[in-house]
């Protein structure tokens, strides 16, 4: 990256950060981009995975929505748009299909 370039603020969604492909891509990516100078948040419905230690250790903070339901969708939606707002990120990039309808 290049003096001139700011570096871009990245947030990613996921329902959770259990164990699982899509989750360990997240945390690899997540945090390579964060040694790279770049500010990354990444947003989960739910805070009991076994993945979100693991990445808050690199750096990357973690927010989780605290989901407590099937139904229970303006708590959340409400908590992750305050949240977005304060942050802004330049781009927001859902994983799998709960992660990609929200962003």
């Amino acid at each position: 990256m290049t003096e001139a370039a700011a570096p871009w603020s990245i947030g990613f969604i996921i329902r959770s950060l259990g164990v699982g492909g899509a989750e360990r891509q997240l945390c690899a990516l997540a945090g390579g981009l964060a040694r790279r100078g770049h500010p990354v948040v990444v947003y989960t419905y739910y805070g009991d995975g076994p993945l979100i230690q693991e990445l808050r250790s690199t750096g990357v903070p973690v927010v989780v929505l605290d989901k407590r339901g099937r139904w229970d969708l303006l708590r959340p939606l409400s908590a992750l748009w305050r949240d977005l707002r304060r942050r802004r990120p330049r781009i927001l990039h859902g994983y799998l299909p709960d992660g990609n309808l929200l962003s």
